[in-house]
């Protein structure tokens, strides 16, 4: 056999092999999120100081919400929060983004486990003592959607 034939085959057979174990891996993840993400009790509600205006990201479909959490141990290294389309279509019929601003105080509903570097904890619930904008019901339905 030729050894240019050989050495395309193992490439191959490496390649594949890589990518598959990527895929597996990363379908393995979104399996352990999603089963933490189904379990009430993983959540718990946080107050937070917004801290600057919420971004949308168009091509993610998911908006940012740049926070300061009061409690400091149970999210120590988290400034923001990940709001799925769904969750931020509820805030802007309610009137979040009118009535929400720099400064403000809300409660947050969130489960706290970070999977992996860069990850963004979703939000599920934002509410002031004034007024509900999503309600954890609506909010973890919408999130557990997304791993479908």
């Amino acid at each position: 056999m030729n050894f240019k034939i050989i050495i395309s085959a193992i490439t191959l057979v490496l390649t594949v092999s890589v990518l598959s174990s990527c895929m597996l891996f990363e379908a393995s993840w979104r399996a352990r999120e999603k089963e933490y993400y189904e379990t009430d009790e993983n959540y718990i509600v946080l107050t937070a100081t917004v801290i600057a205006e919420p971004r949308f990201f168009k091509e993610d479909d998911y908006y940012l919400l740049n926070v300061e959490f009061d409690d400091k141990e149970t999210v120590q290294y988290e400034r923001c929060v990940e709001i799925n389309k769904a969750n931020g279509d509820v805030l802007e019929r309610n009137g979040y983004f009118k009535e929400i601003s720099e400064g403000d105080k809300i409660q947050i509903t969130l489960a706290p486990e970070i999977f992996g570097d860069g990850y963004i904890i979703p939000a599920v619930g934002i509410r002031t003592e004034e007024k509900v904008y999503l309600d954890f019901k609506t909010g973890k339905s919408n999130l557990m959607a997304t791993y479908r």
